[in-house]
């Protein structure tokens, strides 16, 4: 009888401190150190060129979107294919750069010529119309 309130008092400590241990690492768990904060930032280009139409026409073509500013110039080709939309413009595609340090950035796609500000840890989000030469 003795032997049996031993053991059961060994398997009752165990349990008590193994739920101690238990829930004091769950209370670190996703503590320590928080991640750095953001150093760089990204641009998403929306790419487009002509009219709306009635749609179905077929968008075809492509160049080269040059990004300029704090840092190296990057390039990267695009192209369109598909169809028109009946909204302008009409034909559209993206492009996005990442990694990009903070500060004003040009951006050249066809006639358009255009500026954006980069924050670190945020996306600028840029319209070029390749064929006016107009940015939003």
């Amino acid at each position: 009888m003795k032997n049996t309130k031993v053991v059961d008092f060994i398997l009752l400590s165990a349990v008590a401190v193994s739920s101690i241990l238990f829930f004091e690492g769950c209370g670190s768990m996703g503590g320590g150190t928080p991640p750095p904060p953001a150093t760089t930032g990204a641009l998403s280009l929306s790419i487009g060129f002509g009219a709306g139409s009635s749609g179905g026409s077929a968008c075809t073509g492509g160049g080269t979107v040059t990004i300029s500013g704090p840092a190296a110039n990057q390039s990267q080709n695009y192209g369109f294919s598909g169809f028109s939309a009946s909204t302008s413009p009409a034909c559209s595609t993206g492009a996005t750069f990442g990694n990009l340090k903070p500060g004003t950035w040009t951006i050249k796609a066809g006639a358009a010529t255009c500026q954006a500000s980069v924050v670190a840890g945020q996306f600028a989000s840029v319209t070029l119309r390749t064929d006016t030469g107009t940015c939003q």
